[in-house]
């Protein structure tokens, strides 16, 4: 019957069925940067260098959660005035093959350290 979509979700085994919770991989170091690069770069183009800095501070705040470094990293990414402010912060807090930590819920006083 057209419209009727109750049985999408019916099927007891194929690619939509979660069997159970799905695990939180933590993302290394290097696939960090990868990633706040492309979504740096993805801004400049939206927005220009200029503002794009400042946009993408407060993503830099909450992608720092994840550095085992997170207060010395929130900080630098506070202190990103320029477009070589942010690749500096890149090439210093995210070119070890570390791996990164599991957020903790951010407090007022805490971001994830």
């Amino acid at each position: 019957e057209k419209g009727n979509r109750s049985n999408l979700c019916e099927a007891p085994s194929g690619p939509f069925r979660q069997i159970g919770p799905v695990p939180f991989l933590t993302p290394s170091l290097p696939q960090q940067r990868d990633v706040i690069a492309e979504h740096y770069r993805l801004c400049e183009e939206l927005y220009g260098p200029s503002r794009c800095c400042r946009v993408m501070r407060k993503f830099g705040i909450k992608y720092a959660r994840l550095h085992p470094n997170s207060r010395e990293v929130r900080d630098a990414f506070v202190a990103v005035a320029a477009p070589s402010d942010w690749r500096a912060v890149l090439e210093r807090w995210y070119a070890e093959d570390l791996p990164g930590v599991e957020p903790s819920p951010p407090t007022d006083d805490s971001y994830g350290a």
